[in-house]
């Protein structure tokens, strides 16, 4: 029986690590930011993983009437749970939202509407809305014509 080399890549990788002279868990903190922020992210993932709604990551098994309706129920925990935490930290509210492993569906609001009234509103505009919009007491959208986007739109 021959043996292939994708029978000794395992082997092969093991004997690699084992030989290996880079600390894995130091390394891990280069890349994570340092030693600090590294213990806090792996805090936060515990936060996620310990509560019974945020922790849930079968959304593949849902059909679309379930993924809808508890992908509204998540995010509505999320938001509970900065607030009832005092998650004010963006980088704490990113680590929190990442660990969920799913976008939800306040994921547009998250992701552009806050961000363009950061870098798109005038200061008069950012002081009303940002706080508002922060602390969600207002939810963002987007929408966009078919026009040129690709639908095969014909006249």
């Amino acid at each position: 029986m021959a043996i292939e080399l994708k029978d000794l890549a395992p082997l092969l990788l093991k004997a690699e690590r084992t030989n290996g002279d880079v600390d894995p868990s130091v390394l891990t903190n280069v890349l994570r930011g340092g030693r600090v922020a590294n213990d806090r992210r792996k805090e936060l993932l515990q936060v996620i993983e310990r509560h019974p709604v945020l922790s849930d990551r079968d959304m593949m098994y849902r059909n679309h009437d379930e993924r809808y309706n508890f992908g509204i129920k998540k995010a509505f925990h999320y938001i509970k749970l900065l607030q009832e935490g005092g998650y004010t930290d963006p980088v704490d509210q990113q680590i929190l939202y990442s660990a969920m492993g799913e976008p939800t569906a306040i994921e547009v609001h998250r992701s552009m509407f806050v961000p363009t009234l950061e870098n798109q509103g005038d200061d008069k505009q950012r002081a009303k809305w940002l706080p508002l919009a922060k602390n969600y007491k207002i939810l963002g959208a987007y929408a966009q014509t078919e026009l040129g986007h690709g639908s095969n739109v014909q006249v």
